[in-house]
């Protein structure tokens, strides 16, 4: 810490941002941002490294040519060093990597123009008024990330990027020099798609299955941490992140920078798989205030009940989406043309990363330096952020798990489970029923009773479970109170439920059979 190369500041709220050439803390390695879209970023020890590679999701042909769907990965990782020859990513660069076949000049130069039209013209993306020579220039600005540069030893917990290649660009560079190996997929644009697909629950759809498809090919890669997968997004990115957690348990934690997924523009609920109870890990959400107000249906996001979950709002009317992005940081650092907001936009993406990478290292098992996540971000609640913590409960579980460990304590534990949890499906009548049933099979006739009494509480009167406690009472020679509760069985009415109408009927009988054979009959 007291090399005469560190230059360090405080930015009053306990966070230590490396400038231009620093010397890292921890490592005293060299670590040079200057002229990068990383100036001013605490990175981490390592040098990046990146790799494009180009698979095919053969349970998806869309053409009768390409036997499946080519789906690019965006790799960062943590590499030994920059290389001697190699030259940093730049924003173009990763735009580019959309064409499966490398374009030709003109085709190269007329994308170029399209996209430098886009930064001049439409204000969402490109921030700030521009030129067209800036715009350009911000197109060129590049990071720290070599290509092929060489890998780092060892094995590192994986973090999916959703959204595309280039849009947290620079966040994976931070992620990969922290030690993370950070996988983006991707489609080709120039790749024949003959099946229509571009409605808006199509395109997730494909989206989250595109990034299942490369959990699955990153699960091989000998840089990967087996178990130690999270998964991060921006605006859009940050619904189909959400939504991969939600249906893939592989995902361990979530990040969403700037991301307006609970708001009726957005049309969640129109995802056959969104729901928020789904949502089982810790989960960042991170929002510029401009967001949070747009945020009509965020009840959804205080539904998500089994998640432990952190809302950080960037106040600050000067802030925009693509301040948080890659798109904007190309503007702000290091082309400083963001304007009166420029140190403040600086800063503030600079915080945002820090608390993803710290939020991300901690869940990951290899926690920053310092206090824990949350103890550091409540230093960050005064003025600039409005942080809210939303603790998580354990949910109730599958009707598996309770089939695989039932036993005795097996009623006591359920409705302990519905307290916390009383929507599960667990409690539905016919999955109350399995579990019944299974302990009847496993002539473990009192605890089919109790489970039978703990899902009449919950369900009264039903026919199904009325039926199975009186079989229970039966099987465990409670023959008046089998009688009973098969005659108060067989007074209830079906409602065109045939699994209700059939248990009726073996009540009938039951009733009827125990009846010939003890006329003074006793119980309830």
């Amino acid at each position: 810490m007291r090399s005469h190369a560190l230059k360090a500041r405080t930015l009053g709220i306990g966070l230590v941002v490396c400038v231009l050439g620093d010397v890292h803390p921890a490592t005293g390695q060299q670590v040079d941002t200057t002229g990068t879209r990383l100036a001013g970023v605490r990175t981490g020890p390592n040098a990046v490294g990146f790799e494009l590679r180009t698979g095919l999701d053969t349970s998806r042909p869309i053409n009768q040519v390409d036997g499946g769907t080519k789906i690019g990965l965006a790799l960062w990782y943590p590499a030994r060093s920059s290389g001697a020859a190699g030259t940093a990513m730049t924003n173009l660069d990763y735009r580019l990597l959309e064409f499966v076949t490398k374009p030709s000049e003109a085709q190269r130069a007329a994308y170029l123009d399209n996209e430098v039209a886009a930064l001049v013209s439409w204000r969402h993306v490109g921030v700030v008024a521009m030129s067209r020579a800036q715009a350009r220039a911000s197109l060129e600005t590049h990071g720290l990330a070599v290509r092929g540069a060489p890998v780092a030893d060892g094995r590192f917990p994986v973090v999916v990027v959703l959204g595309g290649q280039h849009y947290l660009s620079t966040t994976a560079e931070i992620l990969a020099s922290h030690g993370f190996l950070v996988v983006a997929p991707f489609r080709f644009s120039d790749q024949s798609n003959e099946i229509g697909t571009g409605g808006f629950t199509w395109y997730l759809e494909n989206s989250v299955r595109d990034a299942e498809w490369a959990l699955n090919e990153i699960a091989s890669h000998p840089s990967a941490e087996p178990g130690r997968v999270s998964a991060i997004g921006h605006g859009g990115g940050g619904m189909i992140a959400m939504l991969l957690a939600m249906r893939n348990r592989t995902i361990q934690a979530l990040v969403n920078i700037d991301s307006g997924n609970f708001s009726t523009r957005s049309g969640a609920s129109q995802i056959a798989f969104y729901d928020p109870r789904l949502l089982r890990v810790p989960y960042l959400f991170i929002a510029t205030a401009e967001t949070r107000k747009t945020q009509d249906l965020f009840d959804q996001f205080t539904a998500m009940a089994f998640s432990e979950r952190v809302e950080v709002v960037v106040e600050g009317s000067d802030i925009r989406h693509h301040d948080l992005s890659d798109v904007g940081r190309a503007v702000t650092a290091p082309m400083a043309i963001r304007g009166a907001p420029q140190a403040d936009v600086q800063q503030r993406f600079v915080e945002v990363q820090e608390m993803a990478v710290r939020f991300l290292l901690e869940q990951s098992g290899r926690p920053a330096d310092g206090p824990r996540f949350a103890d550091w971000l409540k230093a960050m609640t005064a003025a600039r952020y409005a942080v809210t913590f939303h603790s998580g409960r354990d949910p109730a579980p599958t009707v598996v798990r309770v089939l695989d460990t039932l036993d005795r304590t097996t009623p006591a534990a359920l409705r302990d489970a519905r307290r916390r949890d009383p929507d599960a499906p667990l409690f539905q009548p016919s999955n109350l029923g399995r579990v019944i049933s299974k302990a009847i099979v496993a002539g473990d006739f009192q605890t089919a009773i109790a489970l039978a009494d703990f899902a009449l509480e919950v369900h009264p009167g039903t026919p199904t479970v009325l039926d199975l406690k009186s079989q229970a009472r039966e099987g465990g020679g409670d023959l008046a109170g089998a009688s009973s509760t098969a005659t108060a069985c067989a007074a209830r009415k079906a409602d065109n439920d045939w699994q209700a109408s059939a248990a009726i009927d073996r009540c009938k009988e039951r009733a009827e059979r125990l009846g010939r054979a003890s006329p003074s009959r006793s119980g309830r």
